[in-house]
């Protein structure tokens, strides 16, 4: 499904489909649009929306017909198109209006086109010289597969929960949204076109070949695998700039100069974690990991040349989990001096295991241990070893929830979106707002090599230069943790 030419003071315009979209098809769309204030409609009194109810996040006010009232009259006092109460409450099909009735009244409306059109005329009049940015994003949202129940129940929510990829894509979206506002500030106005894929490589390549994408100064999205490399190839043939938000991207847009990958790689974040593991722990015994997966002996191997990136004078030990099982950790342990063991395994079992066996090993040695990010979510590890073992992981993005930039996106979201904002909500806020700076800098195609300033964002922050085996562009800032108590806290530089 095609979302056109959606500015960040109004969403969208209003699809033809929504009668046949489901409650979670509405809740998505519903995320996708700005309130229109109902306050201004004269006639409204605090007791005519006093009671509330929510179906998927959208806002409906209950509203008891009063005597001599019309479909018309009561249109015009909430602002809301006659067609559209008739959506809500199919009684009146059967029935028809009568007094005392209660009905559902949406708080704003999504078909009425003109007070979009009038709102965008004031906004261009406020702002006459603001930059106008023209991007589009593809995602999967999966609309057009979701279809309208029989009717509305009433119910202060409906729960009806969404796959995790199409939540996940929804959020990401949303914090994009959010980060309009910041670039609207900034003097941005942004024209952004959304893209529904629907997982359908047929339908991305008839996507691909409408006329206005070749206006579009840039290609944003968090798609991997074959849609990836379908807007990949676009990207490069037509040389428009293309933002990637996914993780472990980078060797599949390598070779694209247009290309910006938001994220370091995985083995760049291995490199990455090596050479500052070698600061933080100089004269340590470093002994790295070899389990019998091919993928995680390419980390073992590119932490090590990390490590000895940092400090060439120094020896890095191999332990052979594969064959050797924990003897071959243990035997590599050495009194004295501080061991750093890097485990490249996300397999929770694995570590859980080594964990137990090893923390009979804390009293005759010093054990400090690197993982990886997904150790963050392991559940069934013993947090009190993330202590015992001094656990230091790296991750491409890190949420400080003491930020106060963080708590005010904390704080618009919530009261925007109904919900707390998750990882992809963070990462599409900077997404979006990455974009539009590197827009305002000049900076989109790096005709440079390189960014010439940081970027600040809410995940992370970004500082792009070419790959080293490749001609895209890559974000080379991570970010190091240590826990105290299972909680994640950055690493001072």
């Amino acid at each position: 499904m095609e979302i056109n030419q959606m500015t960040f003071e109004k969403k969208l315009d209003y699809f033809s489909f929504v009668k046949k979209l489901s409650l979670p098809g509405l809740w998505i769309l519903c995320s996708l649009l700005f309130c229109i204030d109902f306050a201004s409609a004269q006639s409204l009194t605090k007791k005519d929306t006093s009671e509330v109810r929510f179906v998927n996040s959208r806002k409906f006010f209950i509203y008891k017909v009063g005597k001599g009232e019309t479909l018309f009259s009561i249109s015009q006092k909430f602002r809301i198109p006659q067609e559209e109460i008739h959506q809500f409450n199919p009684d009146l099909a059967r029935e028809g209006l009568k007094g005392k009735m209660k009905l559902w009244i949406p708080a704003y409306s999504w078909l009425k086109k003109e007070d979009i059109k009038k709102e965008e005329q004031k906004v261009e009049d406020i702002n006459p010289k603001e930059k106008e940015f023209k991007t589009s994003f593809f995602t999967k949202l999966n609309l057009s597969r979701i279809y309208l129940p029989g009717e509305v129940h009433d119910s202060s929510y409906v729960h009806e929960p969404l796959e995790k990829e199409i939540e996940t894509n929804l959020q990401f979206y949303q914090g994009m949204q959010s980060a309009l506002v910041r670039l609207k500030g900034q003097g941005l106005k942004v024209h952004l076109t959304v893209y529904d894929t629907e997982e359908d490589s047929s339908r991305l390549s008839k996507l691909l070949f409408k006329s206005e994408l070749q206006n579009q100064e840039l290609l944003i999205t968090n798609l991997g695998g074959t849609e990836l490399k379908k807007l990949n190839e676009y990207s490069n043939k037509h040389q428009s700039a293309f933002l990637v938000a996914g993780t472990n991207v980078t060797d599949q847009i390598k070779m694209n100069p247009q290309a910006i990958a938001l994220f370091p790689s995985s083995l760049l974040q291995c490199r990455m974690m090596g050479k500052r593991a070698a600061v933080l722990f100089p004269d340590a015994n470093c002994i790295v990991v070899k389990t019998s997966q091919i993928k995680e002996n390419e980390r073992s191997l590119i932490f090590r040349q990390g490590w000895l990136d940092t400090a060439p004078d120094s020896k890095v030990r191999f332990a052979d989990y594969g064959k050797l099982e924990l003897k071959g950790i243990i035997d590599s342990l050495v009194k004295g001096k501080r061991n750093v063991v890097f485990l490249p395994s996300s397999n929770e079992d694995m570590v859980s295991t080594i964990f137990n066996s090893l923390k009979e090993q804390v009293g005759n040695y010093q054990i400090t241990v690197v993982g990886l990010p997904t150790w963050q979510y392991f559940e069934t590890i013993d947090p009190a070893l993330f202590d015992t073992f001094q656990v230091v992981l790296f991750n491409a993005g890190f949420v400080d929830y003491k930020d106060p930039q963080i708590e005010q996106f904390r704080r618009y979201y919530r009261d925007t979106y109904n919900t707390e904002p998750a990882e992809a909500a963070y990462q599409g806020y900077d997404a979006m707002y990455v974009a539009g700076t590197l827009y305002l800098r000049n900076e989109l195609k790096f005709s440079s090599g390189k960014s010439e300033q940081k970027i600040d964002g809410l995940y992370s922050d970004f500082l792009f230069s070419k790959t080293d085996a490749g001609l895209c562009n890559e974000n080379k800032i991570l970010h190091f943790l240590r826990f105290q108590n299972f909680i994640p806290e950055l690493i001072a530089e």
